[in-house]
C-alpha cells in the first residue's frame, strides 16, 4: 500500500477534525475530537500505518454519524406529534372566532383576534352598557372599553384605529418583520388586558352589589335583532357571567393568559 503524502495527510486531518467539530455542536457526547487527537498522536509515536489509521478512523466516524442520525430520528419522532398536536390545538381554538381578513400580510392569529374583539364590542359591550347604565361604575371600565373599541369597533366602513395603525406597518417600505410581530403581540396584549380588567371589575361589582344584578336586559327588536334574540329577558347576573367567561376564553384561546395573568374558567 503506497504511503500517504503530507498533503493527503493534511487533507484527511482537516476532514476528520471538521466533521468532529461540526457534529459535536449537535451531539458533543458522541463526537469527541480529543480522543481522536490522542489516537493520532499515538500512531505517530509508534510509527504505525497512517493509511490504516485513517481508514479505520473514517469508518468509525461513519458509524458515529449513523448512530447520531438514529438518535436524532427517534428524538424527532417522539417530539413531532406532540409539537404538531400543540400547534393544531392552538389553531383549532381560534377557528371558532370570525376571521376578518383586513390585510394580506397580517398574521392569521391577528385576523381571528380582530374578529373576536369585534364580536365582543358588538355584543358583550352592549350588555355592559345596560348593566352599568345610570351608575358611576361605568367610569371604572371606561378606559378598557375605549381600548377594545380601538381594536374592534368599525365605523362607516373604516377599520378601528389600532388595526389601521398595524396596516401602516404592514404596508410600509422595507417592512420589518420584527416590528410587525412586536405590534401584533402588542395589539393582542392590549386587548386582553382590557378584557381582564372588565371581567375582574364586573365580577367585583356583582359580588359587592355595586349594581343590581336582578334586573333584566331589554333590547329593541327592530334596532338590535340579534341582541334581542340572544339576550332579551335574561338577568344581568346571567349576562355578567357570560361576559366574564367570554373574556377568559378569548384570553386563553389566543394564549395570552400567562401574559395578562388570567386563566380561563
Amino acid at each position: 500500500m503506497p504511503e500517504l503524502s503530507n498533503k493527503e495527510i493534511e487533507a484527511l486531518l482537516l476532514k476528520v477534525r471538521n466533521e468532529y467539530r461540526t457534529y459535536a455542536q449537535e451531539n458533543p457526547n458522541i463526537f469527541k475530537l480529543t480522543p481522536f487527537e490522542e489516537r493520532y498522536t499515538q500512531v505517530l509515536r509508534s510509527r504505525g500505518s497512517l493509511e490504516l489509521f485513517f481508514k479505520d478512523e473514517l469508518l468509525f466516524l461513519e458509524q458515529l454519524k449513523a448512530k447520531h442520525k438514529e438518535i436524532k430520528a427517534r428524538k424527532e419522532a417522539s417530539q413531532g406529534p406532540t409539537l404538531n398536536k400543540i400547534i393544531e390545538e392552538n389553531e383549532t381554538r381560534i377557528l371558532k372566532y370570525n376571521k376578518i381578513d383586513f390585510h394580506p400580510m397580517a398574521k392569521n392569529e391577528l385576523k381571528y383576534f380582530f374578529g373576536a374583539i369585534s364580536n365582543f364590542v358588538e355584543t358583550d359591550l352592549q350588555l355592559l352598557y345596560q348593566i352599568f347604565r345610570g351608575t358611576a361604575e361605568i367610569n371604572s371600565i371606561h378606559d378598557s372599553i375605549i381600548q377594545l373599541e380601538r381594536i374592534g369597533l368599525n365605523r362607516k366602513g373604516q377599520f378601528p384605529f389600532r388595526i389601521s395603525e398595524h396596516m401602516k406597518i404592514l404596508s410600509g417600505i422595507g417592512v420589518n418583520q420584527g416590528k410587525i410581530e412586536q405590534d401584533n403581540q402588542a395589539i393582542m396584549k392590549e386587548g386582553c388586558l382590557a378584557l381582564k380588567h372588565i371581567s375582574m371589575y364586573l365580577e367585583d361589582a356583582a359580588k359587592n352589589k355595586k349594581i343590581n344584578m336582578k334586573l333584566i336586559f331589554k333590547f329593541n327588536e327592530k334596532d338590535y335583532p340579534e341582541l334581542f334574540k340572544k339576550y332579551n329577558g335574561i338577568s344581568f347576573d346571567t349576562g355578567a357571567e357570560m361576559i366574564i367567561v367570554n373574556c377568559a376564553n378569548i384570553i386563553a384561546d389566543f394564549r395570552m393568559d400567562s401574559i395578562v395573568g388570567l386563566k380561563a374558567k
